[in-house]
């Protein structure tokens, strides 16, 4: 489907920040902070959006691209989208952003981070519900 802000019916006032991004461990609930996000009025927030590419860091060659060029790239991409939808609040909830949060909060201060944490057990006992595995 189209990528598309949800329309609210009230006038708004943007905070001061315009991006955000969800990290967390798997089955720790990134999925329903997305939920909560996306259907915010004037939100574009994705969740595990393969087109941004957030490859590890560690899995960067040498040189050429570094941290600060890849964040540069991705934060243009979302301002990008952010006007062309009116100066929505855009983002993204996927892990694979927290080698990147440093150097996201360095370019942008006003960037938010939320960071979801879930007790390990209760971790492992979803996955398993999930993966229909006995529990051991």
């Amino acid at each position: 489907g189209t990528l598309a802000p949800r329309p609210a019916n009230h006038t708004h006032e943007f905070h001061d920040f315009q991006i955000v991004f969800g990290i967390g461990t798997g089955r720790c609930g990134t999925n329903s902070l997305w939920r909560l996000l996306k259907f915010q009025a004037f939100s574009l927030v994705t969740h595990e959006d393969r087109n941004i590419k957030p490859e590890p860091v560690w899995d960067l060659p040498e040189g050429e691209e570094t941290r600060a060029s890849i964040v540069k790239a991705r934060l243009a991409t979302y301002e990008s989208v952010r006007q062309k939808y009116g100066n929505v609040l855009v983002g993204d909830v996927w892990s694979a952003h927290l080698p990147y949060v440093e150097e996201y909060l360095k370019q942008d201060p006003r960037i938010k981070v939320v960071v979801l944490e879930r007790d390990r057990n209760s971790v492992v006992a979803s996955f398993m519900k999930k993966t229909a595995h006995p529990e051991t």
